[in-house]
């Protein structure tokens, strides 16, 4: 791992908290964000040239407000945040849901609770692709 910045989007502090730490002891630095309006002010506010830029998002679909799949579709629908790969971390495990986020953008797609090391080796794996510039 290379110390990519992952902001975690989850409404759950505990989990948001916990998600945070975990990436931390695998070597990433991860951001919080509580809500689709935070994440998105938090990804409009980022500054490249400050090193403060996102490398992945983590989020969730059941937020307050604006929700996951509207917050992803606004990454994915903005020039500058387009190429931000996303990951859905959710407890809406249907195959309805996980079509529908694919639909709305995220590269991938992962339903609660969900096993640690495949949570890990998912993001490494969007990551790698982010790195080799593959869409």
């Amino acid at each position: 791992m290379s110390g990519e910045n992952i902001l975690v989007v989850d409404d759950e502090v505990r989990i948001n908290a916990f998600i945070r730490e975990l990436l931390s002891n695998f070597g990433y630095r991860a951001e919080a964000a509580i809500s689709g309006e935070e994440a998105l002010a938090i990804l409009g506010g980022q500054t490249p040239q400050a090193g403060q830029a996102f490398d992945l998002v983590l989020l969730d679909i059941m937020l307050p407000g604006i929700d996951g799949y509207e917050v992803c579709r606004c990454i994915k629908a903005d020039p500058a945040l387009a190429d931000i790969p996303v990951i859905m971390l959710t407890a809406m495990g249907k195959v309805a849901d996980r079509a529908y986020g694919l639909e709305m953008g995220a590269d991938d797609y992962i339903a609660k609770p969900f096993d640690i090391p495949d949570l890990l080796k998912r993001i490494e794996a969007v990551l790698s692709k982010r790195r080799a510039g593959q869409p």
